[in-house]
């Protein structure tokens, strides 16, 4: 595992001191450029649209309204 840039750019900060550091901007940009951020993680995924359960068609698509309240949805998931 790693650390971050911002807690290992606080860690050298308390131990050099705030003066004799670079600010926290220049200092990830040096890292970023030497190639040594670490990779963020990949957001989870949370729909799964490959699911046993019934898809509606979207009897929407297609249709534009043409003044208010000609069109409302709504969505009701449910949670086994």
């Amino acid at each position: 595992p790693g650390i971050g840039c911002r807690k290992l750019w606080l860690m050298l900060c308390s131990v050099f001191g705030r003066e004799r550091m670079p600010g926290r901007d220049r200092f990830f940009r040096l890292l970023r450029r030497r190639g040594l951020v670490l990779a963020r993680p990949k957001p989870r995924r949370t729909t799964d649209s490959n699911h046993r359960y019934h898809k509606w068609k979207n009897l929407v698509r297609g249709f534009t309204p043409t003044a208010a309240n000609q069109l409302w949805v709504a969505d009701i998931t449910y949670i086994p």
